[in-house]
């Protein structure tokens, strides 16, 4: 079972290099982090959003992934690898044990100010700027959510996450 599993990893790895080189084979820059997650993902859409042009685009390489992109951007602000890794499976893992292991997997280091003036990763620590949670709220407006759930954020509300820093 572990075979068939580092299989499956190893050639979606091997697709999300294929993408990656072919949409840099064709003068794109990709926009792409080396932190996995859902809430990773959803921070680094949020701070890369002034940075997608006709030439930079953000990079997808899972289902989950697209999902939290296509939520903020257009579809021409994104490229998805050739075969998006499914829900089920965990980005971590082929993150930690594939993708940045590989010298050809250069993702997007952006950095951000902590509360102590220090310079740390921007999925390491998020409290949000006033334009960043303009632009949230107006992606909430736009979408087509239940008025339950919108309701919600026009109180005071509080939201914790649990993160897995799971690397298998």
């Amino acid at each position: 079972m572990q075979y068939l599993k580092f299989l499956i990893y190893f050639l979606f790895s091997k697709l999300i290099f294929l993408s990656i080189y072919f949409s840099k084979s064709r003068n794109i820059n990709l926009l792409y982090t080396i932190h996995y997650g859902f809430g990773d993902h959803l921070f680094f859409c949020v701070e890369v959003r002034d940075k997608l042009n006709s030439n930079t685009k953000i990079f997808c390489f899972s289902k989950q992934q697209n999902e939290i992109a296509s939520f903020f951007f257009e579809k021409e602000n994104i490229v998805n690898s050739f075969l998006l890794m499914p829900k089920f499976m965990n980005e971590s893992h082929i993150g930690y044990h594939f993708l940045s292991k590989n010298i050809n997997f250069k993702p997007s280091n952006f950095k951000r100010i902590a509360p102590d003036n220090s310079l740390i990763p921007i999925s390491l620590w998020y409290g949000g700027t006033k334009q960043s949670i303009d632009f949230i709220k107006q992606k909430i407006d736009s979408s087509k959510i239940s008025r339950e759930i919108k309701n919600i954020f026009k109180k005071p509300t509080l939201c914790f996450f649990v993160k897995n820093f799971s690397k298998h």
